[in-house]
């Protein structure tokens, strides 16, 4: 058996100070970022670490500024500087609203768990065109379907993206398209022939 996870309130994250090539630099930074504390979900230990090793060398972060100066931290005054770097940064144009900051922090405290998210197999049209019109010729990730969860996440302009896609010339790309182009539309084939095969 697991021992129990600890309160929310009392958890916390500890801090590791990585050296790393910045490729836009072309010199190696130093960088602070969490260490996951226990196996399991992590989409907040990689949103962080995304934060602060995305924020460009010459730019003050108050995330990586609190992560540098901390050995560990909790995850109240974690979530707080996520907040307050959302907000005092440029992390979204200055044409997307923020949202309701309640709401996005009840999102970031269940990121300690898990992030709802339907990865999709087959990339809906608008993408594809998207994709081909900025990026020609290179391989397309996968996407997702939009949920709340995604909606909060994207706040931060961090790209979520997964490698769960057929080849284009694979037979399961066709029956992909056919029946269940996402994750949620392949559990409910599955759970749909499970109830047939009862019957």
């Amino acid at each position: 058996p697991q021992p129990p996870r600890p309160h929310p309130k009392s958890e916390t994250y500890q801090i590791k100070n990585i050296n790393w090539f910045d490729g836009s630099i072309k010199k190696t930074r130093k960088s602070p970022i969490l260490v996951q504390n226990a196996n399991g979900p992590c989409p907040l230990v990689a949103l962080v670490n995304a934060l602060t090793l995305s924020s460009p060398a010459s730019v003050t972060s108050n995330l990586v500024e609190m992560l540098r100066t901390r050995e560990q931290i909790s995850i109240s005054l974690l979530l707080q500087a996520i907040i307050d770097e959302l907000v005092s940064s440029d992390r979204t144009g200055s044409n997307v609203p923020l949202p309701d900051i309640s709401d996005l922090f009840g999102f970031l405290q269940g990121l300690q768990t898990g992030m709802n998210v339907n990865p999709r197999f087959i990339p809906s049209p608008e993408f594809v065109e998207a994709h081909q019109r900025n990026s020609p010729g290179t391989q397309m990730p996968g996407t997702f379907e939009e949920t709340r969860d995604l909606k909060l996440y994207s706040t931060f302009s961090v790209p979520l993206i997964h490698g769960w896609l057929p080849p284009q010339d694979d037979p399961a790309y066709d029956a992909f398209t056919r029946q269940g182009s996402s994750y949620d539309e392949v559990q409910s084939l599955l759970f749909r022939e499970e109830e047939l095969e009862e019957k």
